[in-house]
């Protein structure tokens, strides 16, 4: 999972469908990025392989969450 969320922030908080692509396509260069976010062992190289792009956007929901705006509107409206 953390592997997972620092690849969707450093990518631009991309869908499911477009980030499981992508790392798939480019795992060997995640997996060799001097990059300390990554962490990417054998193990999590497997799971990044096989995850669906669904399963992304499970994975990703909490992040997703704590990226919303929150609070209310500050502006004022006059009748």
């Amino acid at each position: 999972m953390k592997a997972l969320a620092a690849i969707w922030e450093d990518h631009g908080w991309m869908c499911g469908k477009l980030l499981a692509p992508l790392i798939r396509s480019m795992i060997e260069f995640l997996a060799a990025s001097i990059k300390p976010d990554y962490g990417i062992s054998e193990e999590i190289r497997g799971m990044l392989l096989r995850v669906s792009p669904a399963e992304v956007d499970i994975l990703l929901k909490p992040a997703r969450k704590a990226r919303e705006i929150k609070g209310i509107s500050t502006t004022e409206q006059r009748a």
